[in-house]
């Protein structure tokens, strides 16, 4: 089998036609073209129970397109996904032998429980479920699946008629709503989530849909924020959100800024599921995934052929096995990055103490270290300053964004400049987050000198402290001259915010 191979994966559901295609390379994969078209066949389905001619010429059509993508980018293999799309309309045999006969593409039409499950290996690739009780949700245009992932092991799983196309259609006849058909809307599900496991011992909540995505995108402040796979919406957010969508008419809503404009019917009855389900819960927010359901029908595509993603071998630390994800796709040389990992614990373990430094900053210091040199994929010349730029447009697991901000500093001053006043990525962090990018970015500085020639050559380090002094003592193999001239170059910070003198023997 080549190295390299293209998937690509279609989705057509009741509300959008997708197609996204993936390069997997070894055990890792990368997006690398994207097409989507709101299409809602559902509101076909639910008005009439099947789709109409109109609707299926509009479906060819828009299939087309994506087959020349296809094409044009070479894909090695098409899976096809077609879910309540067809498996709730009257006549889908005949759309789906109309597309065979257009196109050559055979859609496979998977079920609630397959659904539940793609939903379920997407959300696993991108969170840390294996230590918490997790309920992932999968609301689409004419179904929604709930799953509950408990240490890591799925304990309940359903599909449902909730979709929000069919809800809308269902519950909501006025534009805009009535305040009995919400209250109506509410106590509806609020019975039925009553019904199931879904109670306060669920710790976070996890959506895929475009639609709750949406949601999730329009509290993100930035581009940056709005393009990442994982969002989070919390819960005073939503309820400000519901109070405007819910006063306002779909053409009004329209115009709300982040807003997808073929989304604003549907996002009223997204909207206050969610809301109800984080009440039943008590949780303050929800976790959103792009591209949620695509994933997991590539991740299984790829055990299909025999391929395990890089996440599914390391289970027990997702959050580093994305790090580490990170650091291959742009090519960074590994043995030098966990060289100075290495080295960063051992020197945060000596300081943290006299640094004021707590446990968890360690985390930090060590995803910095993996990342530092990701910017010589750009150029070698300012390669600190591109690190700091492919960290803070790179998708992790288990990091705030707060979280990464401080990562990137860190990877950002492991050369050249310390952190001032004057740059506007240091400024733009609060002021307990700067003096931790200060510590860190101090040893990790020290840490990369300790591999100045990219050879692991120290094996450890001994630190002794006097009282005008600290010493530190390289244990290793053959000629470490590099590496203590190069800590001696960049040891000044340390010594400063140490407010001593560092000796290197």
């Amino acid at each position: 089998m080549q190295n390299n191979k293209k998937i690509a994966i279609i989705d057509l559901g009741t509300n959008s036609l997708r197609l996204q295609i993936f390069s997997l390379e070894k055990d890792q994969f990368e997006l690398v073209d994207d097409f989507k078209e709101i299409i809602r066949l559902g509101d076909d389905i639910f008005k009439f129970g099947y789709i109409t001619e109109d609707s299926l010429q509009n479906l060819i059509e828009n299939l087309k397109q994506i087959k020349k993508i296809c094409e044009s980018k070479q894909v090695d293999k098409i899976r096809f996904i077609a879910t309540a799309s067809l498996r709730d309309t009257k006549n889908s045999e005949e759309i789906r032998e109309s597309i065979i006969e257009s196109l050559k593409l055979e859609p496979e039409i998977i079920s609630g429980e397959k659904e539940a499950y793609f939903a379920y290996l997407a959300a696993s690739s991108n969170f840390e479920i294996n230590d918490s009780k997790v309920l992932i949700t999968d609301i689409g245009g004419g179904s929604g699946e709930f799953v509950i992932v408990d240490d890591g092991k799925v304990v309940f799983s359903e599909s449902t008629k909730l979709g929000c196309n069919r809800l809308l259609h269902e519950y909501f006849r006025n534009d805009p709503p009535l305040p009995s058909e919400i209250i109506n809307f509410k106590n509806a599900m609020r019975e039925f989530f009553t019904k199931r496991p879904f109670d306060r011992s669920i710790e976070h909540i996890i959506c895929l849909g475009g639609t709750l995505n949406n949601v999730a995108s329009i509290q993100a402040k930035t581009a940056v924020a709005q393009a990442k796979r994982v969002k989070y919406a919390d819960r005073k957010f939503l309820k400000r959100f519901l109070r405007i969508i819910a006063n306002n008419n779909i053409e009004k809503r329209k115009g709300i800024k982040g807003l997808e404009p073929k989304r604003a019917d549907i996002i009223l009855p997204a909207s206050l599921l969610i809301d109800v389900l984080l009440d039943i819960t008590g949780r303050s927010g929800f976790y959103t995934l792009s591209d949620g359901l695509r994933l997991g029908i590539l991740i299984d595509t790829a055990n299909q052929m025999g391929i395990k993603l890089s996440f599914q071998k390391n289970h027990e630390n997702l959050k580093f096995s994305r790090v580490y994800d990170i650091c291959k796709k742009y090519k960074g040389e590994i043995a030098h990055a966990e060289q100075v990992r290495k080295l960063s614990v051992i020197l945060f373990n000596y300081f943290k103490g006299v640094l004021n430094l707590n446990d968890e900053f360690l985390e930090l210091l060590e995803a910095a270290a993996l990342l530092h040199d990701i910017g010589n994929h750009i150029s070698y010349s300012q390669h600190h300053k591109h690190s700091y730029y492919l960290i803070i447009n790179s998708d992790f697991i288990g990091f705030s964004n707060e979280e990464i901000e401080i990562i990137a500093n860190i990877a950002r001053y492991h050369r050249k400049s310390i952190p001032k006043k004057s740059h506007e990525n240091f400024v733009a962090l609060d002021e307990n987050s700067q003096d931790i990018v200060k510590k860190l970015s101090a040893l990790l500085r020290i840490a990369d000198s300790l591999d100045r020639s990219h050879e692991q050559k120290v094996k450890n380090i001994l630190l002794k402290e006097r009282q005008d002094k600290f010493i530190l003592t390289l244990m290793g193999k053959g000629d470490l001259t590099l590496e203590k001239a190069g800590v001696l170059k960049k040891k000044d910070f340390l010594e400063k915010l140490l407010n001593l003198e560092i000796e290197i023997l």
